[in-house]
Formats: C-alpha cells, sequence, structure tokens
C-alpha cells in the first residue's frame, strides 16, 4: 500500500511539474508580438516590488530577451523594460549607465512627431531624468576626487610640517644640551 502511495505521489507530481512547464512555454507563445506595453504601468509596479522581487524580475527580462524567439519589437521591450529596471532610484538594481545604454537604444529621436508612441513622453521625460542624474553623478565624482586630492596634499604637508617640527625639537635639544653644558 506504502509503495503504491509513493508511486502515485511521484506520478502526480512529475504530472504536476511537466504541466508547469508546458504552460510557460505556451504562455510566451501566446504573448502578441505587437502588443503595446504601457512602460508608466510597468514602472509603477516596479516601485512595488521588494528587492529580491526586483533580481527576479531582472533575471525574467534577461532571459526573455536572450530568447531565440524575440523580433526587434521585442527586444526592444525587453530592453525597454530592463531600462526601467535599472533606473529604479534607491533599489539594489539602480545602474543608471545601464540604464541610459539600454535608453539610447529606445528609438526617441525618430519618434517625436510619432504621436502613436504612448511611451514617448515617458520615455523622453525618463531620458531627461537619467541624464540630469548621471551629470550630478559626475560632478560628485570630480568633487570626490578633489577633495581626495586636496586631503593627500594636507596629509603631506602635516607630515612634512611633522618632520620640521622633530627637526627643530631635536635643535633645540641640542641647543639646550650646549647652554647647559657651557653653563659653569
Amino acid at each position: 500500500m506504502k509503495a503504491t502511495y509513493k508511486i502515485s505521489i511521484f506520478i502526480a507530481l512529475a504530472v504536476m511539474l511537466t504541466a508547469c512547464q508546458l504552460t510557460d512555454h505556451q504562455t510566451e507563445q501566446l504573448i502578441p508580438e505587437n502588443i503595446e506595453v504601457s512602460y508608466s504601468d510597468y514602472y509603477l509596479w516596479l516601485k512595488s516590488l521588494s528587492s529580491i522581487e526586483l533580481l527576479i524580475e531582472v533575471k525574467q527580462q534577461k532571459r526573455l530577451l536572450s530568447s531565440q524567439k524575440t523580433n526587434a519589437h521585442n527586444t526592444l521591450q525587453q530592453e525597454s523594460k530592463l531600462l526601467l529596471i535599472y533606473s529604479l532610484p534607491n533599489a539594489a538594481v539602480y545602474q543608471p549607465y545601464k540604464a541610459k545604454a539600454l535608453l539610447n537604444k529606445y528609438p526617441l529621436l525618430d519618434n517625436v512627431s510619432n504621436k502613436s508612441d504612448r511611451n514617448l513622453a515617458f520615455m523622453v521625460m525618463l531620458r531627461d531624468q537619467l541624464n540630469s542624474q548621471l551629470y550630478l553623478m559626475s560632478k560628485q565624482t570630480k568633487r570626490e576626487n578633489l577633495y581626495l586630492s586636496e586631503q593627500t596634499k594636507k596629509n603631506a604637508e602635516i607630515l612634512h610640517l611633522k618632520k620640521q617640527l622633530t627637526q627643530l625639537k631635536a635643535i633645540e635639544k641640542n641647543i639646550s644640551g650646549h647652554a647647559l653644558g657651557n653653563d659653569p
């Protein structure tokens, strides 16, 4: 009886796992190729995810991007979704340079007069935001480098002054020793 029970559980588990795999492949094939994704809705959804869920979403989008079934439109959508994930401020996946590189692939210049792209305003706003963030990060890096350079110079000057102080103390001690030696 126990062996029959174990075998039936094993078969049921195998069937469920196979069904999950079939469902996953079937849903990928059922997605229409030219469906328009609302990036503002997607971005708002991303903001509600935890750090772990964001990492899972990144892996899923990368997997879909590297899929053999992608066409140019799907590739643009997957890259745009990754762009939105990487541009999330204060997130574990925040990578503004990767986001900007992906945004540069988005056809903004061609679409400026194209009113049919519902995501155009969102992407233009995101481009402006990323440009501003990258500029501020560059400015901050320059200031940090300048600060470190000034600190290095000040530390070298302090070390030089300490050496001079040590030399002056040695001279003072030497003079004091001679003055004491000359006293009757």
